[in-house]
This record gives C-alpha cells, sequence and structure tokens, in this order.
C-alpha cells in the first residue's frame, strides 16, 4: 500500500487539496463541538480553544508557505484581512478571521472533491446525535433540552436532538444535503433528490423549522426542472444566482429603514409582511433604529426588552442577516458578497449557481450563513475569484483565451 507521500509523489492524492480539506474539517468539528450538548461545556471550550490554534496553524502553512500571490492579490487580501481583523473586534466575536483564511486558502484547491470528504464527517456527526437522542430522551429526560417555538405565543416544544437549537439541527442537515447533491451533482437523479427531500421532510416533523423545507423544495424544483428543460432553465438559473442576493439585500435594507417613517394602511402591510417572515423584519427595524448602520461592524445589545413601535422586543434574533450586516455584522462584508456573487455566479457550473442561490435565500432566514464552512457557497466562487477568471492581472490574450473557455464551459453545463 503506497504511502501518504507516495501518492503525493504520483500526484494520486494533491497536496493543496489535502491541507485544505484538513482545513475546513477543523472548521466544521469545531463547530460540532460548540453545538453539541453530548460534550460537557468546559471540555468544549477547551476543546475549541484547541482547535483554534490547530486551525490557524494550518491556515498560515497554506498561505504563507504553499501558496503564491501577485501584488495585486497581497494587496486585496491584506485589505480584506485587516477588515476581518478589525470587525472581529469590534464584534468581540471569532467570525471573520476563521472565514477569511478560509476563502483565501482556497487557490489551488478542488472543492468538489474536499466536499465529498466533508459531507460524509458532516452526516457522520449528525448521525451520531441523532442516534443518541432516543436513548437520552426515554432515559435522560431531565437532561434533554428542547427548542419552544416562540413566535405569536406558539409554545411548541421542537426537537434539537442533542444540539443547541432546533434551527441548528435543521441548518446543520440541510447544508449536509446541500454539500451531498454539490459534491456528486454529476450522478444525481430525481430518485436521489427525492430521497434527499424526504429525509429532510421526515425530521421536520420534530424540529418544525421551516426555513431549510423552503430552501430544499425550492432547490429540488430547479434541479427536476433544469433536468427537464436544460439550456432553457439553466439561462434563468444564471441570473437568479447573479442578482437575487443584491436584490434581497436591498428590498430587506428598505424594510428595515423605511418602518418608522409608515402610517396607516402602508404600516399595515409592513407588518403582514413581517408576519410572512415571522417577525424578523422588526428585530432588524429595531436594531437599526436604536443602532443605525455599521460599515465594519458594530456589537449591540441582544438581550433587550423594550416596548417599541407597536413590538414587545424580548430578545434581538439575529435571524435576517440582510438586515444584521447592516446593522451590527458590518454592511461591507454584505456588499462584498453581493459583488461576488454579481461577477462570479455567471461563469459557475449549475451545480454552484444552485448552492448560490440556496445560500441566498438562507441569508433572510438565518444568521448561519457566517459559518461558511457548513453554508459554503461563498467557497465555491474562490477558484474564479483566485485569476481564473478574465480580467484579474492578465494581459489581454490571457483574458480572451480564459474567456473562451468559461464560455464553453457554460454551454456545457
Amino acid at each position: 500500500m503506497a504511502s501518504f507521500r507516495e501518492k503525493i509523489r504520483e500526484k494520486s492524492i494533491n497536496y493543496d487539496d489535502a491541507v485544505f480539506s484538513v482545513l475546513i474539517i477543523l472548521a466544521v468539528v469545531k463547530a460540532f463541538l460548540a453545538f453539541s450538548e453530548l460534550i460537557p461545556k468546559g471540555f468544549s471550550n477547551h476543546m475549541n480553544d484547541i482547535f483554534n490554534v490547530v486551525f490557524l496553524t494550518v491556515g498560515a502553512y497554506k498561505l504563507f508557505v504553499l501558496q503564491k500571490y501577485t501584488v495585486k492579490q497581497v494587496f486585496v487580501l491584506l485589505f480584506i484581512g485587516a477588515v476581518c481583523v478589525y470587525s472581529d473586534f469590534s464584534l468581540r466575536r471569532f467570525l471573520y478571521i476563521p472565514d477569511f483564511i478560509l476563502l483565501a486558502s482556497k487557490q489551488s484547491v478542488d472543492f468538489k472533491k474536499s466536499m465529498k470528504l466533508v459531507w460524509k464527517i458532516d452526516a457522520l456527526l449528525l448521525s451520531i446525535h441523532i442516534l443518541a437522542y432516543p436513548f437520552m430522551y426515554f432515559f435522560f429526560r431531565e437532561r434533554v433540552r428542547f427548542t419552544i417555538r416562540g413566535y405569536n405565543n406558539d409554545t411548541g416544544l421542537r426537537h434539537q436532538f442533542l444540539l443547541q437549537h432546533s434551527n441548528v439541527f435543521s441548518m446543520l442537515l440541510l447544508w449536509t444535503i446541500l454539500a451531498y447533491i454539490y459534491a456528486n451533482y454529476e450522478n444525481l437523479n430525481k430518485k436521489k433528490i427525492g430521497i434527499c427531500w424526504l429525509i429532510y421532510a421526515f425530521f421536520y416533523l420534530f424540529t418544525n423549522s421551516n426555513s431549510g423545507l423552503l430552501i430544499l423544495t425550492f432547490v429540488s424544483i430547479l434541479y427536476i426542472l433544469t433536468d427537464v428543460l436544460g439550456e432553457r432553465m439553466n439561462k434563468g438559473i444564471s441570473s437568479l444566482s447573479r442578482y437575487i442576493y443584491a436584490a434581497l439585500a436591498v428590498f430587506f435594507n428598505f424594510m428595515m429603514v423605511i418602518y418608522t417613517y409608515l402610517v396607516g394602511f402602508p404600516r399595515l402591510i409592513w407588518k403582514a409582511v413581517d408576519t410572512f417572515f415571522t417577525g424578523r423584519l422588526k428585530y432588524g427595524a429595531y436594531a437599526y433604529a436604536k443602532s443605525g448602520i455599521s460599515l465594519f461592524g458594530q456589537r449591540i445589545n441582544l438581550n433587550v426588552k423594550d416596548y417599541w413601535e407597536g413590538f414587545w422586543i424580548d430578545a434581538l434574533p439575529n435571524d435576517n442577516m440582510y438586515m444584521f450586516f447592516s446593522v451590527s455584522y458590518g454592511l461591507v462584508f454584505m456588499l462584498i458578497i453581493a459583488v461576488l456573487f454579481w461577477k462570479y455566479a455567471g461563469q459557475a457550473s449549475t451545480d454552484e449557481k444552485l448552492m448560490i442561490i440556496a445560500y441566498s435565500l438562507y441569508t433572510m432566514m438565518e444568521s448561519y450563513v457566517t459559518d461558511i464552512h457548513f453554508c459554503f457557497a461563498l467557497i465555491l466562487l474562490m477558484k474564479y475569484a483566485w485569476g481564473r477568471s478574465p480580467g484579474f492581472g492578465l494581459k489581454k490574450y490571457e483574458k480572451q483565451i480564459i474567456k473562451k473557455s468559461f464560455d464553453h464551459n457554460n454551454i456545457n453545463n
């Protein structure tokens, strides 16, 4: 049996791929440890520190030893890296630095190969919690926590499956399924898509998490239509992947800013839209009214209890990230994402476009999109942003050659 070093020498294993896979797996396992109720809190905090050190070490090795840069890339990375560091200090969270390292480490990496491993690890860790849950539920009921629905006086219990929140379980399940779809897209068919949907629908009976079910249903429909209609559907998916994020960002920020200026019937319409989004708009509008816009991020009080403009604000869940990017997490990051999708989504393959659409929709429903090791659509685009796309520090004739290659690939997709 050939050794790891021999396989690398024979090119059966790409060393950059292997190091990047280690990096993203570290991020995934670290997050599971933080989310899991199977892990004692003190031990989880200790392991979190260890994983952070190892993650930063592997990331530094990939960035400073394995990768090469143009002058332009150096300045871009330094600027974005500095913004991420500043924002993390402003938010007092270790949030953007790991995301930046993952994105910046994408050079010379076949991400689909990494995701073929990552989705299996996600599924394994989820399975452990799912299998342990009935045992804990029947024999150690007092140790099992539930999520209360908590909207419009709905006190129904939602099962968490030994994770931090039912929405955490739903997020992990959704993006594990999406990672499977992406990693195996070439061998996918309607039957496999249907099985994926049924798996999520089964667990929906326990979690009652609407966001994931809606998004997976939409992605499944798009896949089936693409399979049936072919090129005609691909054009629509291409446009949707390029513009949906920017369009939703404009819509939700407009709704966030406009509320206090509305009276009468327009305010009633606004409240109806807020009800449709299960109260997400009012939290963004409240946060904006109290804290304003933040370009690079600011820490706001999430533990509020206030009566404001006809609403009781009992807490400040940051579910709609289009609004909370603007108010708390940093408007600049939402703008960067919108530009990346607009510029590069048109060059992406169909499976990549479906993930971009899923990410854009999920951003209006949950804050977990900042965990890009799970919600991985941003990482997909880095192969284009790293210089393989036309117009990134290349000579004119090189741009034309690459553009023809991308056009040919898009036609095939």
